[in-house]
């Protein structure tokens, strides 16, 4: 208890002393630099529709990988490349699940890839335009995209970024022609992505 005591009456004497405070431990804005994908906190939801009478199963992708030149100033100079291995293709259903794994032939095509081009943006929301390579077809893409968050953790000294959004495709462009007559064409794509900064970016704060 005799330890305590003067421990206390410090702080409580340096709050009073102006100019100094102590860290309330609020996140700041993460700052420019170059980050990769926490798989922990991402994952990329493929919506298949199917026709009538057959359920619309979601698949979730689990393995991913990514990077991103992030700067909080100019958000339309950032850049971005994501890649979601096929082959962890995840889904409640578990008929579906060994269905897709032939549809994506992911023995084949073992990456689906995403590279940005031009990022367009107005406020939090915006418009990531690049090349999607999907059963080994590489095609122009447009994915909507919000900021989610841009903070340093005052605890970790992390710095993150998190973005989420969603797209459209049809599958026949890129030679899924299977199982027409139960999946429909239109496939949609929805993401939630965080990035940390990449330790070589550590001393540019």
């Amino acid at each position: 208890m005799t330890d305590v005591l003067p421990i206390a009456l410090a702080l409580a004497l340096l709050t009073q002393v102006p100019g100094v405070a102590l860290a309330a431990g609020e996140p700041q804005e993460a700052t420019a630099g170059d980050y990769v994908l926490d798989e922990r906190n991402a994952s990329l939801d493929i919506r298949l529709s199917g026709m009538i009478g057959f359920p619309a199963p979601n698949l979730r992708l689990t393995r991913l990988e990514g990077r991103l030149r992030y700067d909080p100033l100019r958000p339309d100079a950032a850049s971005v490349t994501v890649s979601a291995d096929p082959r962890s293709v995840q889904t409640s259903h578990g008929r579906v699940a060994r269905y897709a794994k032939t549809l994506f032939e992911p023995q084949k095509y073992p990456v689906i890839t995403f590279t940005s081009t031009t990022l367009t943006w107005d406020g939090s929301r915006g418009e990531a335009t690049g090349d999607l390579t999907f059963h080994g077809v590489t095609r122009p893409a447009t994915l909507t995209v919000s900021l989610v968050s841009s903070r340093r953790d005052a605890a970790s000294l992390d710095e993150r970024v998190r973005f989420t959004g969603h797209g459209r495709l049809k599958r026949t462009e890129f030679g899924l022609t299977q199982g027409r007559l139960f999946i429909s064409d239109t496939v949609g794509l929805t993401f939630d992505l965080e990035f940390v900064k990449h330790p070589s970016s550590q001393a540019q704060r």
